[in-house]
């Protein structure tokens, strides 16, 4: 006879992860900038109530939809999951924010100060290049942080749906 397997979460889940996979789509970093140009319904940090704004988003509405199906366990699973997910994601970001603006512009300083005849002699405007590459390699750290605020709306998703379990379940447990 094989027995079940004991262990609270479900890392191999199918299901779990299935769900993950369609979350993943559904808070798209494409989608979160198209919503900021089109409606900035919950996406600005200046509102009192940010969750309940989110809650009226079609992406909260889809992804709570998604997640309940799944059972508690599988939740839990998929909370730390993301968890995890949005701490990586964010340390992309960092380092992206980092290599991608710091160093660039550091070396251009740097050989502004020690040849600042270089850039005559090349043909280029010192500032133009700076503000250019300062430009474009901002235009890349956005985007990455894009990625790590979508991370955050997913974890935030999952621990607002098993915050609201634990409620429920409560709300069963008691006479």
């Amino acid at each position: 006879m094989s027995e079940e397997p004991t262990g609270r979460y479900v890392e191999t889940d199918k299901v779990a992860l299935g769900v993950w996979k369609r979350l993943t789509e559904v808070f798209s970093t494409s989608k979160l900038l198209g919503r900021m140009l089109i409606r900035a319904n919950g996406t600005w940090p200046f509102r009192k109530d940010n969750l309940g704004e989110m809650l009226q988003t079609k992406q909260w509405k889809v992804g709570l939809g998604l997640l309940g199906g799944l059972d508690d366990n599988q939740i839990d699973f998929l909370e730390r999951y993301a968890a995890i997910n949005e701490r990586r994601v964010d340390q992309v970001f960092r380092a992206n924010a980092l290599f991608l603006v710091t160093i660039p512009v550091g070396a251009l300083i740097g050989i502004n100060e020690v040849v600042p005849e270089l850039f005559e002699l090349v043909g280029v405007d010192f500032v133009y290049t700076l503000v250019t590459i300062v430009g474009l390699w901002a235009l890349m750290v956005g985007i990455t942080y894009s990625a790590a605020w979508r991370a955050r709306d997913l974890h935030d998703l999952l621990s607002f749906e098993q915050a609201r379990r634990i409620r429920e379940n409560e709300r069963v447990d008691s006479p």
